[in-house]
């Protein structure tokens, strides 16, 4: 390895093992943190309902594999959507919960293998690196231990999510 490189090496791990003032951090979002798959969500939490076990979805002909059907919720039929099918995570387990969210009066429900509890998310905490620009997913960004941020109004948009758009 070059000097040059192992130089930069050094200074970008000493710049992410300092600790910021926590003082003076900007929170980004609040959310519920998720796991699908092997991969970690967070959704604001002003955007989810309810967190519920998984329900029997009543599976609908022609659908893509990410919108399994609807479900039951209070009497009124939800949409779902499988995080891990949408996002592509590899072998992920069978869902275990459903988090209702909504926007506008929209509710959909995400399928998700577990609920990890609350987080405070922080401006330096958000690596725009790490976000693939190819990814037409709605995110609004991934933290540097990888947990995914979703955008709900942009979801609710969203071609594969929206009215006519799977």
């Amino acid at each position: 390895m070059s000097r040059d490189r192992a130089e930069v090496l050094r200074v970008r791990a000493r710049a992410l093992a300092q600790r910021p003032d926590v003082s003076t951090r900007k929170q980004v979002a609040r959310v519920v943190s998720l796991r699908a798959g092997g991969q970690l969500f967070g959704v604001p939490v002003e955007a989810v309902d309810v967190l519920l076990p998984v329900r029997p979805v009543a599976h609908l002909p022609e659908l893509p594999p990410w919108l399994p059907g609807v479900v039951q919720v209070r009497g009124d039929m939800v949409s779902v959507l499988d995080l891990a099918q949408w996002f592509k995570v590899p072998d992920p387990p069978s869902p275990q919960v459903l988090a209702l969210i909504h926007h506008e009066g929209r509710r959909l429900a995400l399928c998700v293998d577990e609920v990890l509890g609350f987080r405070d998310v922080f401006a330096d905490e958000l690596a725009a690196e790490l976000i693939d620009a190819a990814n037409s997913r709605p995110v609004l960004g991934m933290t540097r231990d990888l947990q995914i941020l979703l955008d709900v109004p942009a979801l609710f948009r969203h071609p594969d999510v929206a009215p006519g758009g799977a």
